[in-house]
């Protein structure tokens, strides 16, 4: 995860079976339950996950190379999970849409893509690292329904997120203050 857009992960609205990885080893299917003894993994977190909101000021002047709009708080929703026992995971982002405000009163749009496998660990349940990124993730940015920007973004690992999860939903906070999302079990 790139850190200009701290805390983001989209969604899909549709699924295609070649996006989703094979199994390999004594992975099961994300609702079959355990991997083996031994994993330290956070089970809570196995399953197919929608991020049904995410928020986050993201510096949009650095992603296009240009001072303006500057840092906008957008939010939104989108991206899918699927996770497995083991804490290999699939993220889908085919349409994710997050909205903002500029601090001049611009419309901005940031619409993302793309399909990654990653690696998650757990400690404690309560801090969660993202690593090993595998795909790629388009961005696409407009400002008063102009694009702006339209490129790829860096799959950059993200240590230590504190996170909650329960039966339904978790979530994840920081590393900024205003960064945040929501994921429903589906």
């Amino acid at each position: 995860m790139s850190p200009s857009v701290p805390g983001s992960r989209c969604s899909l609205r549709s699924r295609s079976a070649s996006l989703w990885p094979p199994l390999v080893g004594d992975e099961r299917s994300p609702t079959s339950g355990g991997a083996g003894a031994g994993r330290a993994f956070d089970q809570c977190l196995v399953g197919n996950w929608k991020q049904t909101q995410w928020q986050a000021d993201v510096d949009v002047g650095a992603l296009t190379g240009h001072a303006a709009p500057g840092t906008v708080h957008v939010s939104g929703e989108g991206r899918d999970w699927t996770i497995f026992p083991s804490g290999r995971s699939l993220e889908s982002i085919i349409g994710a849409f997050y909205y903002g405000t500029s601090a001049d009163g611009r419309a901005v749009k940031l619409r993302y893509g793309g399909s990654i496998t990653w690696t998650l660990t757990t400690t404690d349940k309560k801090t969660l690292s993202i690593t090993n990124g595998d795909g790629a993730i388009d961005l696409t940015i407009s400002i008063d329904n102009t694009e702006v920007y339209n490129g790829k973004l860096p799959l950059d690992n993200r240590d230590n997120i504190p996170y909650t999860c329960h039966a339904s939903t978790w979530q994840i906070t920081g590393p900024h203050p205003n960064d945040a999302a929501r994921y429903t079990r589906l």
